[in-house]
């Protein structure tokens, strides 16, 4: 990911590398393997909220965004 590109609701995403996440509602921290596709549920302020592939939802900080590439 370039340092500009900004990422969206709806952008659908893959992980480009491991990554430990937050799970949510729970808060439990799991780990998301590169290749994990996903798609931005909500991107507002510093966070991102994926829903994986699985159905499980995530947050991931815009700060470690460069774990992610939209597909």
């Amino acid at each position: 990911m370039s340092e500009t590109e900004e990422f969206a609701q709806f952008d659908k995403i893959s992980f480009v590398r491991d990554y430990e996440a937050v799970s949510i509602p729970s808060g439990t921290r799991i780990t998301i393997k590169q290749g994990t596709a996903g798609s931005i549920t909500q991107a507002l302020g510093d966070n991102l909220t994926i829903r994986l592939a699985s159905g499980a939802l995530i947050w991931v900080p815009k700060r470690d965004s460069a774990v992610l590439a939209k597909s």
